[in-house]
């Protein structure tokens, strides 16, 4: 199976580090090292340009509005509250909320949250950087979990998507009881292939990407596919790859138990109309500024306090100088920050502008001075981690990881199972609207 990231993520980060600050023989704050490790160096820990399997080593850096605080309960971090104000937003008819669409949330930020170089975060910290994620010429697929989905933003996909060609399916959408028509004519017509697209009228619950990361696609054919995408995501078929486009296509049908079928294949397929997506101005997003430390966001979707706050574990904030490109000079606003990158490892120190270590609610969360974060495969890690190298241990195929007995402060190794394990948190949040794939 692909995984979608070697390790894990902020909260199973913070969900480990709590085990460590509860045992009861633990070693004094800020006394020890952890020893962990990520399978590959990233090229970069930027959010809006990062690979996934970065987002472990961004994680000692980085915090979301909330963590998981305990069973069915959230611990609130770069926000001090998340409320739903619905019921009283005056201004429902222009943000298209009714009964069926639309929730407002009021975000009130966490005024402690600083940068490493003690700059502040304010909400145009979260405008600025929000405009820059969604901006239509990037075309950041870290956007998407704030584009699709029931915590996507109102009207974010609209201005990104501001100027791009329109595209349409060869076969038009239809219903279970009508007839396909099948007569568009692929030798005579430009066509497209998108692998995260849902709009195939193959299907709309899934993208081929999905099914490439459930294990259906040999990766070198889809690294040579993916590899040929406009900045749009699309993918023209041409001469050169229709047989690498076919083999993948054949691929995607075994995953719903189909044979390779012309007709089929056309139902994967996009045409240019010629048009282009309207542009509008970013002042149509539902992300607000309400105050100096408080955000509006508007979904465009019904959503749930409790699932809105599943979602907003993450983050997209950037450094308004522009930093965050290079690994060297990644600010933080998490609990510890970069300040070693060499060709094994990664060194972090804990952050000293960091709110946690004076805010009264974290003493027994983070208990460790510096994290050396170590570039290793999963044989090597699992020697290191038996002859005592390692504090952590990952099993990301079945969700489990292993905790020393330093870290845990008991005598034995402890074997701990993913708050968020890669295959459960997909589950989850497939069954909530697709929002994120993280």
């Amino acid at each position: 199976m692909i995984n979608h990231f070697r390790a894990m993520s902020c909260t199973l980060l913070s969900a480990l580090l709590l085990l460590s600050g509860c045992a009861a023989d633990q070693p004094p704050l800020f006394t020890y090292t952890l020893h962990t490790y990520t399978s590959a160096m990233p090229d970069s820990l930027h959010p809006h340009t990062r690979t996934a399997d970065a987002d472990y080593a961004a994680s000692f850096t980085e915090m979301g509005f909330v963590i998981p605080g305990g069973k069915d309960e959230w611990q609130y971090e770069m926000a001090e509250s998340i409320t739903d104000i619905t019921e009283s937003f005056s201004d429902k008819e222009k943000w298209g909320i009714d009964e069926d669409s639309g929730r407002v949330f009021r975000i009130v930020l966490n005024q402690r949250a600083v940068w490493s170089d003690g700059t502040d975060i304010t909400a145009d910290t979260y405008i600025d950087s929000m405009k820059q994620l969604l901006a239509p010429d990037k075309q950041y697929s870290r956007a998407l979990p704030y584009t699709v989905g029931n915590a996507a933003i109102f009207c974010a996909d609209d201005y990104r998507r501001s100027g791009e060609p329109l595209y349409t399916p060869c076969v038009a959408p239809y219903g279970e009881d009508e007839l396909a028509d099948y007569s568009f004519d692929l030798e005579k017509n430009k066509v497209f292939l998108h692998l995260t697209s849902r709009a195939m009228t193959l299907t709309d619950e899934y993208s081929i990407q999905d099914i490439y990361k459930a294990g259906y696609i040999d990766p070198a054919l889809y690294d040579r596919v993916s590899g040929q995408a406009d900045v749009y995501g699309y993918i023209p078929v041409t001469e050169e790859n229709k047989e690498d486009i076919r083999a993948l296509a054949e691929r995607v049908l075994i995953f719903f138990g189909l044979r390779f079928h012309e007709d089929y294949y056309k139902e994967m397929l996009f045409y240019r109309t010629g048009e282009k997506h309207p542009s509008i101005p970013f002042t149509q997003v539902g992300l607000i500024k309400a105050g100096l430390y408080e955000l509006t966001y508007i979904t465009a979707e019904q959503i749930s306090l409790a699932d809105f706050l599943a979602c907003m574990t993450v983050n997209w904030i950037v450094h308004p100088d522009g930093d965050g490109d290079s690994l060297t000079k990644h600010p933080s606003y998490g609990p510890y920050q970069l300040v070693e990158v060499s060709g094994d490892h990664l060194g972090y120190y804990r952050n000293s502008n960091w709110y946690g270590w004076s805010d009264g609610r974290h003493e027994e969360l983070y208990a460790s001075e510096s994290v050396h974060c170590a570039i290793l495969s999963d044989e090597d890690a699992a020697l290191l981690f038996e002859r005592g190298k390692l504090d952590l241990l990952f099993d990301s195929a079945n969700g489990l990881c292993k905790a020393s007995a330093r870290v845990t402060g008991g005598t034995d190794v402890q074997t701990i199972r993913y708050l968020y394990d890669d295959a459960g948190w997909r589950e989850y949040i497939k069954d909530r609207g697709g929002y994120p794939y993280r």
